[in-house]
């Protein structure tokens, strides 16, 4: 059986995903799908230019995102 959590660095299908350290803000750059290792060199460029946010790889689709959200449940 294969270890599920080793990514390798051309597994495709990666975005950048995003939070900010001091406000309740957070995000995803869903608009550049890419392998994991350029999603974690971009990640890493971006930690160095925003230092008010942290930035992660993440695989497309992963995540609570929107999926499980119902407006009409509040």
């Amino acid at each position: 059986m294969g270890e599920p959590f080793i990514r390798k660095p051309d597994d495709s299908g990666y975005i950048v995903a995003w939070r900010h350290k001091y406000e309740h803000l957070a995000g995803k750059y869903t608009d550049d799908v890419m392998t994991y290792a350029k999603a974690k060199a971009k990640a890493e460029t971006l930690c160095e230019q925003h230092t008010d946010r942290t930035f992660w790889a993440e695989k497309r689709g992963a995540g609570l995102g929107n999926r499980f959200y119902n407006p009409d449940a509040h």
